[in-house]
């Protein structure tokens, strides 16, 4: 059985000793994207509630973000572009009636929303009004760019048309074939993600496949990955994979690796499943944090040196981290261990784990951080909706995302690390209409975390690393 190092610490002073501070940085964009992040300085924090502890301030980031605003209608063309929003049109001509600047957002929304269901609109711009700050490092400039949303067309072809029968014959989980045949609807790959007016560049195989020839691709994380890396193998055109599986030495640790390998182009692809890990055991008084207690789940031996090396001996690493975090203190709470207590510690937990991990593999290979979705309010939603941080429902400690997305970014920063990062969240929390549990006919689930397999919205994950990650490797 493995034990972790323990190291006893006053619990507010360790805290205190992972607050970031706000500092000028170099800048070197990532790529063209400007990608989107709901991040506030933890100074800016600290004027909004001086009263706060350090502790409470960084267990509850939840920086605010606006209503968002719906585009005028556009046609099916690939090419069309945006130029003007009958929202703003509509709060002019309500505002001269004199009706108070609050109504008058809730009588726009409620007035664009009759407007799109009476002439069956294709799309919905999903712009935000916020002021968000930009966060620039070596490898990281993240801002607002607020013209991203989707549109339905059945006349940009999707790029692939999806199989039940290779679903079959590929998959990583069976579970993401049931769903995808017993609730998810037959057009969701029918949607296309707009950005400056038109679709968003999808990944390109045939160039994909030549860049990773003679190259090793792992995708690190939960089963969000999984769904990325099989939705990738249809992209690329495998209909028939047999996975090579590998079971952790630790019996006790949850970290299964399939792999599977292109003969022809020398190509490996490898899934390794990573939940919540830990460098140490916790202590404060009585209460001690041990991950190794949660059981299935606790994948902290990934970072002993024999799993590292693993990891490190691919060419580039996808590292997905926060839809296992966001329960942890529901799972460990015990009079030893109470919900509350773990909650507020859980950012520096995982501010330490992340830093060991990202620091051992991006010494030794391309390593990038994803930022993506978390489970979202899908119910009866049948068409993309505007996206509010204050929106995420606590399901399954969902609305607790955003402080480990924050984590993830002054970790980034502060640290300094050789890591590229793609944050997708935008257009994928945008996407309530692309979960098993979306629609009105899904009385049985309730999964409002996973896409469905037939969507995409996973796809989605693959075009932003096409364009924006994987051009900067390597020279052909």
């Amino acid at each position: 059985m493995r034990r972790k190092k323990e190291v006893s610490l006053p619990f507010s002073r360790a805290l205190e000793n992972r607050v970031p501070h706000s500092r000028s940085v170099p800048i070197r964009k990532l790529a063209s994207y400007q990608l989107l992040t709901y991040y506030d300085t933890m100074d800016d924090r600290r004027r909004l509630n001086k009263k706060k502890s350090a502790a409470t301030e960084l267990s509850k980031i939840h920086p605010p973000m606006k209503l968002l605003t719906f585009a005028s209608p556009l046609s099916k063309s690939s090419d069309v572009q945006i130029s003007s929003s009958p929202s703003k049109r509509i709060g002019v001509l309500l505002q001269k009636f004199g009706i108070k600047p609050v109504a008058v957002v809730f009588l726009t929304l409620a007035i664009v929303r009759m407007l799109q269901n009476s002439e069956n609109l294709d799309t919905q711009q999903l712009n935000s009004n916020s002021t968000i700050k930009t966060v620039q490092s070596n490898n990281l400039s993240v801002a607002d760019d607020g013209d991203g949303y989707w549109m339905y067309s059945d006349e940009y072809p999707p790029p692939y048309t999806y199989s039940q029968q290779v679903c079959e014959d590929t998959y990583l989980n069976h579970g993401d074939c049931v769903k995808a045949a017993k609730y998810c609807p037959s057009d969701l790959m029918n949607w296309v993600y707009v950005k400056a007016g038109k679709p968003y560049p999808r990944l390109n195989a045939t160039g994909f496949l030549h860049k990773m020839k003679n190259k090793r691709i792992m995708f690190l994380g939960c089963s969000l990955m999984r769904q990325q890396i099989l939705a990738l193998m249809w992209t690329l055109g495998y209909d028939s994979i047999a996975w090579n599986e590998t079971e952790p030495e630790d019996e006790e640790c949850t970290t299964r690796r399939r792999c599977f390998t292109d003969e022809k182009r020398n190509i490996t692809f490898c899934h390794q499943f990573m939940g919540t890990i830990a460098t140490k055991v916790y202590h404060e008084g009585n209460y001690t944090l041990d991950l190794s207690l949660r059981g299935r789940g606790d994948s902290s031996c990934l970072l002993e040196d024999s799993n590292i090396a693993v990891i490190s001996s691919f060419d580039l690493v996808f590292v997905q981290s926060v839809a296992w975090w966001t329960n942890l203190g529901t799972h460990l709470d015990s009079p030893t261990s109470p919900k509350e207590w773990v909650d507020k510690l859980l950012p520096m937990v995982y501010y330490d784990a992340m830093k060991e991990l990202l620091n051992k593999i991006s010494e030794q290979t391309e390593t990038v951080f994803v930022l993506g979705q978390i489970g979202v309010d899908c119910k009866e939603k049948t068409l993309p909706e505007p996206f509010s941080i204050d929106h995420i429902p606590p399901d399954h400690g969902w609305d607790s995302a955003p402080k480990f997305w924050d984590t993830s970014l002054h970790l980034l920063l502060e640290e300094r690390l050789n890591v590229k990062v793609v944050d997708a969240r935008k257009p994928l929390m945008q996407s309530v209409h692309s979960h098993p549990a979306s629609g009105f006919a899904q009385p049985d689930t309730n999964d409002c975390l996973h896409f469905c397999m037939n969507s995409a919205s996973v796809n989605l994950y693959l075009d932003i690393y096409w364009n924006e990650v994987i051009p900067q490797l390597w020279e052909d």
